[in-house]
């Protein structure tokens, strides 16, 4: 039960989330007293004559609800493993696809950041070059107000590409398949380019 429970609790997509729900709704997943689980079989016995009559059902909405469910006492042991098993596919299925949709979310984000700096190395006029190697003298160093506002922009959008860590936390904080397939691929491209410095 206590792993059940944890699986229920795992942040998936709602429509999985909405799945599970379904799922153990019909269930009761503790122990009951005899004497409480007769009195829920004969209400059910008095519902039902209800409905049957089209009578008014004069019971409270949540106490409907539990008289359906399967209390703990008549679970096998294979039928807790069975609804164990079911729930860890949907939630390994719903994890998946949280996945999927982080990894286009960071490959999004990348795009976006480098149209962004881009569009500001093209409306500033001021053509990207990678550092030189060697030295400089300060005059050759020393950037205009206008390249340094930029390059302060630009650092700032630096800042904000580091989705690594995201992609880290997606793996369970190791090297995992989002790493080695969506952040590895970008970085081992574009690593030259988000250094760029100015004349």
């Amino acid at each position: 039960v206590k792993n059940i429970n944890s699986l229920v609790g795992r942040d998936i997509p709602p429509d999985y989330k909405d799945q599970i729900d379904d799922i153990i709704a019909q269930y009761d997943l503790h122990y009951r007293r005899p004497a409480t689980i007769k009195m829920r079989e004969s209400r059910a016995e008095f519902v039902e004559r209800l409905k049957a009559e089209n009578a008014p059902i004069p019971i409270p909405v949540d106490d409907l609800k539990m008289l359906g469910k399967i209390p703990l006492n008549k679970m096998t042991v294979n039928d807790l493993e069975d609804l164990r098993d079911n729930i860890a596919v949907i939630v390994h299925l719903g994890q998946f696809k949280n996945k999927l949709i982080a990894s286009k979310e960071i490959r999004d984000l990348r795009q976006t950041v480098k149209e962004i700096t881009d569009h500001l190395y093209e409306t500033r006029k001021i053509t990207p070059i990678k550092e030189e190697e060697g030295f400089q003298p300060p005059s050759a160093r020393k950037k205009t107000k206008a390249q340094q506002a930029i390059e302060a922009i630009d650092h700032y959008l630096s800042i904000h590409r580091k989705v690594e860590f995201i992609a880290y936390s997606i793996d369970g904080f190791k090297t995992g398949p989002t790493t080695e397939n969506v952040i590895q691929p970008i970085q081992d491209a574009g690593s030259e380019n988000i250094r760029i410095r100015y004349k």
